[in-house]
């Protein structure tokens, strides 16, 4: 069937006037973007996460995104409702309505030693922590942390559905510790891995000690009623902010005369040099942020017992600690593969390798983008690479952040067929 008779036939779906109910409640808001109305939108999707299955939200999401498709406000409609059931899910209201739980993602590597995921965090440990994440004004001073009582590995975490992490973020403001943990196991299952997270259902040992498997997430509820609970994000933010509040390169009048043109000339140089120093003062703030985050990872190291850890991010939710501990591991995937074949087939020399630098995926029903691998000596393809995106992201995203990881490298991005089809191609060019 095509798309229009799929959408006819999930009418008889028991969720479907559910999801048109969603879609017309996000397009009153997109209207007029009264906070009235957002609320309204938030108190549906809050009843269907509270009653629905993981599964069947998803279902119903599914729905949602069918029915907004069509409308000339489907975007902005399905804006409104992702960033409202990432509010639910991330967020827990106090007495007044705002906001006085968050639940955050905190991803962290293990270096030299074993890996950081299924690592057990005991309430001991979990009161150091808390005090470092408030020594280096990763939460502020007066809020309650409460920690999961194992480390997870990324995939697990990214792997969570809406519904799950909608449910880990009340049993933990609860304290139910125990159901947190069952929680986790649960969605481990229905995905196909065991109840600790990896596919042969054990606990990590020594042996997994890999570039790939050190990647995990510390998860935590913060209990806090300021309205900043975060105060190394919130000066992150501001100091970015302040930084973009001009367009170094707004848009000139194109009928100006010539004397005008010749004063655009010299404001553009001026603004160009602006732009180069907004570039380093942005530098400079991440520089400060990194050297507050690899202070903190030394003290967390000492409260796990464990090996030098790397602390990836700036801790105030989930999703964005999910996705950056995610890439991570994805990108050290990556990286592990790429020397391994070096070392096989060209003496570790990464520079005596290329890419294919057409990146599709494999097929129109594939999940995943693949890159090839060639010798450059004599274009021997030696093996392909599966990308695979993380929950959520975009196709483009995806694509975007294999490029940037491939840019890194000492690997150079050729089309198929090698350095004769670059001059080949470089030939076509010169003809045009």
């Amino acid at each position: 069937m095509g798309k229009i008779a799929d959408r006819l036939a999930r009418k008889s779906d028991p969720l479907y006037d559910q999801a048109r109910a969603i879609v017309r409640q996000a397009s009153a808001f997109e209207q007029d973007f009264d906070d009235d109305e957002f609320d309204r939108l938030k108190e549906r999707l809050d009843s269907a996460l509270g009653s629905l299955t993981p599964q069947d939200f998803e279902r119903l999401l599914g729905m949602v995104t069918d029915a907004a498709a069509p409308r000339r406000d489907g975007e902005g409609v399905l804006d409104s409702v992702f960033d409202a059931i990432q509010s639910l899910c991330e967020t827990l209201p106090g007495i007044d309505g705002a906001p006085d739980s968050y639940l955050i993602s905190i991803p962290l590597v293990a270096k030299n030693g074993p890996p950081i995921w299924g690592v057990r965090v005991s309430a001991t440990q979990g009161a150091g922590l808390a005090q470092v994440l408030k020594d280096f004004d990763l939460v502020e001073e007066s809020a309650s942390v409460v920690f999961l009582p194992r480390i997870l590995r990324s995939l697990e975490a990214d792997l969570l559905q809406y519904g799950d992490v909608y449910r880990l973020n009340r049993v933990l403001a609860q304290g139910n510790l125990d159901e947190a943990l069952e929680l986790i196991a649960q969605a481990n299952i229905r995905i196909g891995y065991g109840r600790h997270g990896n596919e042969a259902g054990n606990k990590p040992g020594k042996e997994a000690c890999d570039a790939t498997a050190s990647v995990g997430v510390l998860v935590a509820l913060v209990k806090s009623s300021d309205l900043e609970p975060f105060p190394l994000a919130m000066e992150l933010d501001h100091a970015l902010d302040s930084l973009g509040g001009r367009d170094p390169f707004e848009d000139q009048d194109e009928d100006q005369d010539e004397d005008q043109d010749e004063n655009q000339d010299e404001n553009q140089d001026e603004d160009e040099i602006d732009e180069e120093d907004i570039s380093l003062a942005e530098k400079e703030a991440w520089d400060d942020v990194h050297a507050v985050l690899e202070k903190a990872a030394q003290e967390m190291a000492a409260s796990l017992d464990g090996a030098e850890l790397v602390l990836l991010e700036v801790v105030d939710d989930w999703y964005g600690g999910v996705r950056r501990a995610r890439g991570a591991e994805r990108e050290a995937q990556m990286l592990t593969w790429l020397e391994d074949m070096a070392r096989a087939h060209a003496d570790g020399d990464m520079t005596a390798l290329y890419v294919n630098k057409d990146v599709w995926p494999a097929d129109a029903r594939s999940t995943h983008l693949e890159i090839e691998l060639f010798r450059r000596a004599d274009d021997k393809r030696l093996g392909t690479f599966r990308w695979y995106p993380t929950s959520h992201e975009e196709d483009e995203a995806c694509a975007h952040e294999l490029f940037g990881a491939l840019e890194g490298l000492d690997l150079a991005m050729l089309p198929a067929g090698g350095r004769a089809a670059a001059r080949v191609a470089g030939r076509r060019e010169g003809l045009h």
